[in-house]
């Protein structure tokens, strides 16, 4: 049976560097006016064909 109650055993193998980057990106797209800024600006980037990966 899957138990999502220990977050210890479930992010064990990520360290905290990793942890604290995942919060950081999950905390931003909580922010609609930060979301809708980064679209226009991803959509200009793919207008004048910035290499992104």
């Amino acid at each position: 049976m899957l138990s999502f109650n220990n977050t210890e055993v479930a992010f064990a193998w990520r360290n905290h560097k990793d942890l604290k980057r995942a919060k950081l990106l999950f905390n931003a797209i909580s922010w609609p006016t930060l979301v809708s800024v980064g679209q226009v600006f991803l959509n200009i980037a793919l207008k004048i064909r910035f290499p992104i990966s």
